[in-house]
C-alpha cells in the first residue's frame, strides 16, 4: 500500500511538471499589454533610460515612390557615426564590449567598430497583430511541447515563458509568403 501512494505521488508531480511544460496561454491583462506597453510581438516597447536603445514607434515604411521588385532604399542612409572604438579607447567602452571584442581590439592594432544611431525599424502588418493578441491567449503547446494548437496565421508565443516557446516561434515565424 505504501508503495502504490508513493507511486501515486510520483505520478501527480510529474504530471503537475508536465502540465507546466505544456501551459502557454497568458492572461487577457497580459495580452491587453500587446500594441501598448509591449511591441505587437511582445517586445518592450520603451526604450533604454540612457537613451542608447530608442522606444519602438512602429516599422519602417516604405517611400511613397517605392515599386516593389526593386532594391528597397536605404533608411537609415544618412546616419553618421556616433564614435569609433579603437584599442586606444576601448577601456572607455569595456562594459559594452564582449570578451571576443575585446580580443580582437587587443590583437589586431587597425581594427576599429564604428557605432551607429540604433534604429528599432521592424514593422508588422495589421493581420498580424490580431494573430498575435489571438496567440497570446489561445496558443498552447501539445504532445509535451512537441506540437502546437490553437494559433493562427505567426508566432505562437508573442509573451513567450520557457525556451521551448521562444523555438516555436522561431520555427513558425513568418517568411513572408
Amino acid at each position: 500500500m505504501k508503495m502504490i501512494k508513493t507511486l501515486c505521488a510520483i505520478g501527480v508531480v510529474a504530471a503537475s511538471f508536465s502540465a507546466a511544460n505544456v501551459m502557454a496561454k497568458v492572461s487577457p491583462e497580459e495580452a491587453a499589454k500587446l500594441g501598448n506597453e509591449l511591441t505587437p510581438i511582445g517586445a518592450e516597447k520603451a526604450g533604454n533610460a540612457d537613451g542608447t536603445i530608442p522606444e519602438w514607434t512602429g516599422g519602417v515604411e516604405a517611400p511613397a515612390d517605392y515599386k516593389v521588385g526593386e532594391p528597397y532604399p536605404d533608411p537609415f542612409a544618412s546616419d553618421q557615426v556616433l564614435f569609433t572604438i579603437t584599442k586606444d579607447n576601448m577601456a572607455q567602452y569595456a562594459d559594452k564590449l564582449s570578451d571576443g571584442q575585446k580580443k580582437t581590439l587587443e590583437r589586431y592594432s587597425t581594427y576599429k567598430m564604428k557605432v551607429y544611431p540604433t534604429h528599432r525599424s521592424v514593422g508588422y502588418i495589421d493581420k498580424f497583430g490580431e494573430y498575435f493578441k489571438h496567440n497570446a491567449t489561445n496558443a498552447e503547446m501539445v504532445d509535451d511541447g512537441n506540437g502546437v494548437q490553437g494559433y493562427k496565421g505567426a508566432i505562437p508565443f508573442p509573451i513567450p515563458k520557457n525556451a521551448k516557446e521562444v523555438v516555436w516561434n522561431h520555427i513558425m515565424r513568418s517568411r513572408g509568403g
